[in-house]
């Protein structure tokens, strides 16, 4: 408590841990810090002259020049000062404390905010809010999850199949509204030891590297955190993908330009991808483009695509769900442009 004579810092600059930012007026806890420092110079020479003292009487008391009663008088008056010494020692660090408090300064690396108290102002101890500091590299993003996927995982856990955040770095990517996709990478670094019964959420947090800072705390971020450890997916354009009656299926061509229908049984979208659970082995030719023209049985002319729908990616960066998914190395079949034999 006291008033402030001098702001250090330029509202919104970063600062680092260690600077000096306000200072209040230290000349009353100055004042206080040497009347404490005199105190204890009196108990200090008390028990100076306590221990001549006692000196004295220890020589006095063998040949009983000195009753048993005044002996165990100036034994205990003796102890009396050191405690006293003792006490008047904690008076002055804790004066100490209270003077070098008076210059505030930086208790983390990061961004001021504004001075909420100009100079001059009287500010009071643990109640007066003089600026915030956010910290912007690491950054940190805070996200619920829901029971039934919490009991899910810890039910993986329990089963080998998935590594403990507790026990293993489990990684997670973020993007924000402006991005596609995941584009940044993080790791778990707490999860809540109890679920929040009201809204039946445990709360997780991650970790991401800011040293373009190109986050910023309060932004809205989405998360995707990958359930599992990696394996290979195969994946198709989904585009390529057609439905009848509610079946799934794909066209693909076999070596002598036939068409085939395969029915499918789909896995999770990755992009442009869509994984295919089910019905095809890894080698076939599928048919990306034109589709409405072919049926199964007959023959074609099939050509590759021209370019690469989209790269192959590391799952473990793209696969997954918002909340929790799974991951893996995605790999594509042949993909191909056909048209019926005989036209264009």
């Amino acid at each position: 408590t006291g008033y402030l004579t001098r702001v250090f810092f330029k509202d919104g600059h970063d600062v680092k841990e260690g600077d000096p930012l306000f200072l209040i007026d230290p000349r009353p806890y100055e004042a206080i810090l040497q009347e404490a420092r005199a105190q204890l110079g009196r108990a200090e020479a008390r028990v100076k002259r306590l221990d001549l003292d006692l000196a004295r009487a220890e020589k006095l008391l063998p040949e009983r020049n000195i009753s048993k009663e005044d002996y165990d008088k100036v034994v205990g008056d003796r102890s009396e000062a050191i405690a006293e010494v003792r006490a008047r020692q904690a008076a002055v660090e804790q004066a100490d404390l209270n003077f070098r408090f008076t210059g505030i300064k930086s208790p983390i690396s990061g961004r001021v905010s504004r001075t909420m108290v100009d100079e001059g102002n009287l500010v009071s101890a643990n109640i007066t809010a003089l600026t915030t500091i956010v910290a912007m590299d690491p950054i940190y993003a805070y996200f619920d999850v829901d029971e039934r996927t919490v009991q899910r995982i810890r039910r993986r856990i329990a089963a080998g199949e998935v590594d403990s955040a507790r026990e293993k770095e489990v990684k997670i990517y973020l993007g924000l509204d402006s991005d596609e996709g995941y584009p940044y990478e993080g790791v778990i670094d707490f999860i809540d030891n109890t679920l929040n019964q009201g809204t039946g959420t445990l709360k997780v947090r991650a970790r991401f590297d800011n040293k373009k800072e190109t986050l910023s705390p309060g932004y809205h971020v989405r998360l995707r955190m990958p359930e599992g450890r990696p394996y290979t997916a195969l994946a198709v354009p989904e585009r390529a993908i057609g439905t009848m009656q509610g079946q799934k299926f794909v066209f693909v061509v076999n070596g002598k330009d036939d068409v085939e229908y395969r029915g499918v049984t789909l896995g999770r979208a990755q992009g442009d991808l869509r994984i295919i659970a089910k019905g095809l082995e890894g080698n076939e030719r599928v048919i990306v483009d034109g589709l409405q023209r072919v049926r199964a049985g007959v023959k074609v002319a099939p050509k590759p695509l021209a370019a690469d729908p989209q790269p192959q990616e590391s799952a473990s960066k793209n696969a997954g769900t918002e909340g929790a998914a799974g991951n893996g190395e995605i790999k594509k079949p042949g993909a191909e442009s056909a048209s019926e034999s005989g036209s264009k």
